[in-house]
């Protein structure tokens, strides 16, 4: 699969280019391109990935969730998708990014940490989105050449990608790296499903498996011999295995829950205000 030497596209009644032949109304999509090919790569048609980088002899890569959610254009099937767009910038993320930044700076910086070494990064807003995340995964290893496969930017391949922060988006980046043991350490998912080796081979993180959270909680429960409580949990994987452990660890001995509440990742006020009369309600 190679560069395009020539481009013979069919002509739009049909394939043998006469009128009155084939489909006299064609959509613009049913268009083919025939491709002559003639060196070792691949093309791969996507959208152009927008981040922040900045060279060096060591380059690590990076996702991070600024924005916190995504605009979907509606697709017409007349023409290529229009790029995801990213909505809700997230100040508290967004620090995150700068921790990273930081960091790698004050390691140029030191003569001790890394003498005579330069770290460099390559950093892309995820927007809390499984779809960007694989995007960004796939420029901060391929850089801008169009190609699918991981070792096609031979000048500045990252050593390891630090991210992603949400567990449905490091699920899916993990799946791809694994194949190629490629590191991954996470700062933020806390799924215990990314704990099974077998499936994430090369995914590590700086955060507990999220079992031990809920396990912790329904232990203090116990402890204070609390039997009717209220849960409100997050709106993700994480959220729903701590209530999954915590209601086990009622049950074990008597408990029962008063009220489960869903807190979305992103709460409106209306949303907020309902909890709060749900737990005021709980009080009679």
């Amino acid at each position: 699969m190679e560069q395009v030497k020539k481009q013979d596209r069919l002509d739009q009644h049909g394939a043998t280019g006469k009128t009155g032949t084939g489909l006299s109304h064609r959509p613009e999509w049913s268009s083919m391109d025939l491709v002559e090919q003639q060196e070792k790569g691949c093309r791969l048609f996507a959208e152009d990935a927008i981040g922040y980088s900045q060279a060096g002899e060591i380059t690590l890569g990076g996702l991070f969730s600024v924005h916190m959610g995504v605009f979907a254009p509606s697709v017409t099937y007349r023409e290529s998708p229009k790029p995801l767009q990213c909505v809700r910038f997230h100040i508290r993320y967004y620090r995150f990014l700068l921790a990273m930044v930081y960091a790698v700076m004050e390691i140029n910086a030191s003569g001790d940490l890394l003498p005579n070494i330069t770290l460099g990064f390559i950093l892309y807003d995820s927007c809390y989105n499984e779809v960007r995340s694989l995007i960004g995964t796939r420029w901060i290893l391929s850089g801008k050449i169009n190609a699918p496969n991981f070792d096609c930017n031979k000048h500045n391949i990252p050593l390891a990608i630090i991210g992603d922060m949400p567990s449905k988006a490091s699920v899916p980046v993990a799946r791809i790296l694994g194949l190629y043991r490629y590191p991954q350490v996470s700062y933020a998912s806390g799924t215990p499903l990314l704990s099974d080796k077998i499936q994430f081979p090369s995914f590590l993180r700086t955060l507990n498996n999220g079992d031990y959270e809920g396990y912790a909680i329904g232990k203090l429960l116990q402890y204070f011999n609390w039997t009717w409580v209220g849960i409100i949990f997050s709106d993700n994987d994480l959220g729903r295995a701590g209530l999954q452990m915590i209601t086990k660890g009622l049950e074990s001995y008597g408990g029962c829950t008063e009220f489960q509440e869903i807190l979305p990742i992103v709460p409106s006020m209306e949303s907020v205000f309902r909890i709060i009369n749900v737990v005021k309600k709980s009080k009679d």
